[in-house]
C-alpha cells in the first residue's frame, strides 16, 4: 500500500468478512488482522485474528494464524498468553509455517521469558530458515544478551547486508539498525548509536510503522542522555499518547523509560514518576529486562530517593537482569552514595 492506509484497509476487509462465507471469510479476517497489525492497533488485530482462528481451516494455516496472534498479544503486553498461543501453534506447525512459529516463540521468550528457553529453538530455526535472516537476527539477540557484543555485531551486519537494496525490507533493515545502535550503547559509546537509531526511525517511518519508529526514537533519546547531551523530551509525549490510545503497552514502557531518563536532569520527581510507572508496568507484564532497566535507571538517577529505596531498586535490577550480561554487570557495579 503506497499510501500506508492500513486502518482504512482493515475496516474494508472486516466489512468483506462480515458478508463472506467459508474460506473467503477466514481470509478476509486474516487480511484485516494483518492490516490492523501494520496500523499498530494490536487490540483490533487480535480480535480479527481470533475471528479467523474460530473458523474451519487446515492445521498449517491455523499455526501461522496463531503465530501472528502471539505477536500482537506481545505488543499488548500479554506475554503469558502470547507464549501459550505460540506453543499451541508449534504443536501443529509443519513446513514453511514452522519457521515462522519458531521465530515468533523465540521472540516471545526473549521479551517475556528467559533466554534459556530460546536457545534450543534457535537450533531448530537454523534447520528451517532457508534465508538465514531470522537465524542471524535471533542469534545476534542472544549473543547481545550473553555479552558477546562483537559476535552480535557480525550477526546483525550480515542481516543488514542481506537486506540492503531489497524492496519492502525497510522494517528488517531498521530492526538491524536498532540492534547495532544498542550494541554501541552497551559498549559505552552511546554517541555512536545516534546515527543508527535515526536511520532505523526513518526506515520504519517509510514503511508506515509508526510504533516502531517511536521505539527507535526512544532508543535515540536514551543514547543521547547516556552520551551526556542535552535532551528535550516533549517529542516523546506524542508517542506516549499514541501508545496509550492504541494499547501499545510495550511501547509505552519504552517511551516512559526514555522520557524519564531525559527529564532526570531538570525534573527529578517527574522523571522518577516515569521510571517508576515503566518499571511497574513491565513487572506486571512479565518483561524482566524492561523492568530491570527501569529499576537500574531509577537507582542511578533518583538522587532525591532515600538510600534504602535506591538499594532496594538495585537488588531488584540485579535479579531481573540476570539474562543480560552487560546490564547485570552494570547493576552490580553501581554503588549508592
Amino acid at each position: 500500500m503506497a499510501a500506508r492506509r492500513w486502518p482504512e484497509a482493515a475496516e474494508a476487509w472486516e466489512k468483506v468478512a462480515l458478508g463472506a462465507q467459508g474460506s473467503a471469510q477466514r481470509e478476509a479476517w486474516e487480511a484485516a488482522g494483518e492490516c490492523w497489525r501494520r496500523a499498530d492497533r494490536p487490540a483490533r488485530a487480535a480480535r480479527a485474528l481470533e475471528m479467523a482462528l474460530g473458523l474451519p481451516q487446515p492445521d498449517a494455516q491455523r499455526a501461522s494464524g496463531r503465530a501472528r496472534l502471539a505477536g500482537v498479544l506481545g505488543e499488548l503486553g500479554e506475554g503469558d498468553r502470547a507464549r501459550r498461543v505460540a506453543e499451541e501453534a508449534l504443536a501443529h506447525a509443519e513446513g514453511g509455517a514452522r519457521a515462522l512459529v519458531v521465530d515468533t516463540l523465540i521472540s516471545t521468550h526473549l521479551g517475556f521469558g528467559r533466554k534459556a528457553a530460546a536457545r534450543p529453538l534457535l537450533d531448530e530455526l537454523r534447520e528451517l530458515d532457508r534465508s538465514g535472516l531470522a537465524v542471524g537476527f535471533r542469534q545476534g539477540q542472544l549473543q547481545r544478551l550473553d555479552g558477546e557484543l562483537d559476535s552480535a555485531e557480525v550477526s546483525f551486519r550480515a542481516v543488514e547486508r542481506a537486506l540492503d537494496g531489497q524492496q519492502g525490507a525497510e522494517a528488517g533493515r531498521a530492526a538491524a539498525h536498532m540492534e547495532l545502535a544498542e550494541l554501541d550503547c552497551l559498549r559505552g559509546a552511546p554517541a555512536l548509536a545516534l546515527g543508527p537509531y535515526e536511520a532505523g526511525r526513518r526506515l520504519h517511518a517509510e514503511a508506515g510503522r509508526r510504533a516502531l519508529a517511536w521505539r527507535c526514537e526512544a532508543g535515540r533519546v536514551r543514547a543521547a542522555v547516556e552520551a551526556g547531551l542535552p535532551v528535550l523530551s516533549p517529542i516523546l509525549d506524542e508517542g506516549l499518547r499514541e501508545a496509550v490510545d492504541h494499547d501499545l503497552r510495550l511501547l509505552e514502557v519504552d517511551l516512559r523509560l526514555a522520557r524519564g531518563m531525559a527529564r532526570a536532569a531538570r525534573d527529578a520527581s517527574g522523571a522518577d514518576e516515569d521510571l517508576a510507572r515503566a518499571g511497574r508496568a513491565a513487572k506486571a507484564m512479565g518483561c524482566r529486562l524492561r523492568e530491570g532497566r527501569a529499576c537500574l535507571e531509577r537507582a542511578q538517577r533518583g538522587v532525591h530517593l532515600t538510600r534504602a529505596v535506591r538499594e532496594e531498586l538495585l537488588v531488584r535490577a540485579r535479579v531481573v537482569l540476570e539474562d543480560h550480561v552487560v546490564l547485570h554487570r552494570r547493576a552490580l557495579e553501581v554503588v549508592v552514595q
